[in-house]
Formats: C-alpha cells, sequence, structure tokens
C-alpha cells in the first residue's frame, strides 16, 4: 500500500510524518501491508509564501488489491498585510496523549523601521499543558518576560524589533487530551488597532490500550 500527496507550486512542504520520500511537486510514502481496520495517519505542514487564489493538494491511495483512491482540497493564499511576518510550527503532530510537542513561533520585523509596542501571547488548546516557554531576541535569551494563565502565556511588550530582527519562541507543550486542538498565535503592535491571529492545529490521538 503507497499514499502519495501532489501539491501545487504555492505550496511548499516544511514538515512531513517520517518516511516520506519528496519529488519537485510531491510527497510518496511506502506504507507496505496495512491490516483490516487499521488506520495510518499521514501529516504535511506546507509553506505559503506567494499569493494564489487557488492552491490545491490532491491525496492518492493505492494498492495490489483494491482500486486507487483520491481526494482534493484547495485554499487561497492572500497577501501578508502589515509589515510582521510570523511563523508557527509545531514538531511532533499528531501526538499521543502524555507525548511533548514543541511550538516554534517565529516574529520577523519585515519593514526597515523598528517595530514598537509588540506583544505576543500565545493560546494553548486544553489537550495540552505547558511545560516551558522558550525565547530568543537577538543575541539575548528569555529575556521577555511572560505570564501563562490557564494555558494563555502572554509576553511582556517588546519595545523595539529592529527592522528584519526576529524573535523565536519555543513552547514545550505535553498532550493530556485526545482530539484536533487548535493553537493560537496572537499579536498587536503600536500601528495595529486590535489582535492578528495564526492557527496552528494539533492532533492528539488516544493511548494505544
Amino acid at each position: 500500500m503507497a499514499a502519495e500527496i501532489r501539491f501545487d507550486a504555492a505550496l511548499k512542504p516544511v514538515e512531513a510524518s517520517s518516511g516520506a520520500s519528496q519529488a519537485k511537486d510531491s510527497l510518496r510514502w511506502e506504507l507496505g501491508t496495512v491490516a483490516p481496520g487499521e488506520g495510518v495517519q499521514l501529516a504535511v505542514e506546507f509553506a505559503c509564501d506567494v499569493p494564489a487564489e487557488t492552491a490545491c493538494l490532491s491525496a492518492l491511495v493505492s494498492g495490489s488489491n483494491f482500486p486507487d483512491e483520491s481526494a482534493e482540497a484547495c485554499l487561497q493564499v492572500k497577501p501578508t498585510a502589515g509589515i510582521v511576518g510570523i511563523q508557527v510550527s509545531d514538531t511532533v503532530d499528531p501526538l499521543a496523549v502524555g507525548d511533548e510537542t514543541v511550538y516554534v513561533v517565529t516574529v520577523r520585523n519585515r519593514g526597515l523601521q523598528p517595530l514598537t509596542e509588540l506583544v505576543v501571547r500565545l493560546l494553548v488548546p486544553e489537550h495540552l499543558q505547558v511545560v516551558t516557554v522558550e525565547s530568543e531576541l537577538g543575541e539575548q535569551t528569555n529575556a521577555v518576560r511572560f505570564r501563562n494563565e490557564n494555558g494563555v502565556v502572554t509576553f511582556a511588550p517588546v519595545t523595539n524589533l529592529a527592522g528584519d530582527a526576529a524573535w523565536i519562541i519555543r513552547l514545550h507543550a505535553l498532550a493530556v487530551k485526545p482530539g484536533d486542538g487548535t493553537f493560537r498565535t496572537q499579536y498587536t503592535h503600536s500601528r495595529e488597532t486590535d489582535w492578528v491571529e495564526i492557527q496552528e492545529t494539533t492532533t492528539v490521538n488516544a493511548p494505544p490500550q
């Protein structure tokens, strides 16, 4: 049994489930024998660096003793608004109850002028519990104070983020409850009138019986 994902040029794979072989516009997994009633979860994370009215991917499953099955999904990639660029990824997805993952949040000033009064907060879903939080701002480590209130991690304002500078946050989380949880990153700064939000979905599986 094999599974293949084909994707448009606007989608750039960043992370994928182990065992994937990558070509220019596809990822493929050789899954071997899958028993009746058994399921296999595959995950791929894409970066969307260029705008696109329609960016599609298709999944194809094939085997020697059943007909090929396929499905397709599409999305729109909108241009980035403003001068803040944020990337969010989780290092392990899916994971089981009792496992840990790390959310990596990279906040970059894409403008030429310093960014002032930048505030970031991370909303951790109920399926996960915060273990530790680390951050790097330039050459400084853990220089930005934060507070954690019931899974809402709010950082103190960064008063001056220079042009093209990056602030990297790593949040270590423990899976405590099965289900699909949405990790939300929100930010605001002196030129924004409201919070801007980026979402990352993580699947937590029940522990094996």
